[in-house]
């Protein structure tokens, strides 16, 4: 039976992936919430790792609460950026394999609220890829 870790399990991508996979008979799941697991704690994350030794580990969470975001960029940082950073250690380390999930929606820094990358001039579409990438330099 593989495992997997699933974590923000509770959130809506969390509990969609739950539901998708719901009944296979070959797939056990370790589903963490914020309230279990930390994903910006890099010591809590390979904890639960090395504990479990998944085959694999879907990232859903995410900080989306986009006017927190708006104010508080430090946390959204560390738990969008540095949580990735932490389970893709932790899935080297143990050979798993990491499935990061990320969404078209975010907040520039400039505009109130999230909009679309459909709905982006070029401008604000390259400074989006600046900010975007630190998740994904943290993935690698």
């Amino acid at each position: 039976m593989k495992k997997i870790i699933v974590t923000g399990c509770n959130g809506q991508l969390g509990r969609a992936v739950n539901q998708f996979y719901a009944g296979k008979e070959d797939i056990s799941f370790v589903n963490t919430d914020v309230s279990e697991l930390n994903i910006s704690d890099i010591d809590a994350v390979m904890q639960l790792v090395r504990e479990v030794q998944p085959y694999a580990i879907i990232n859903c969470a995410a900080y989306t609460a986009v006017d927190a975001c708006e104010t508080n960029r430090d946390l959204a940082f560390k738990v969008n950026a540095i949580g990735a950073r932490n389970l893709s250690i932790a899935a080297g380390e143990t050979g798993a394999k990491l499935v990061h999930i990320s969404t078209d929606y975010v907040f520039d820094g400039n505009k109130k609220g999230a909009v679309s990358l459909l709905n982006w001039n070029k401008q604000r579409y390259l400074h989006l890829l600046q900010y975007k990438s630190w998740s994904y330099r943290c993935l690698t």
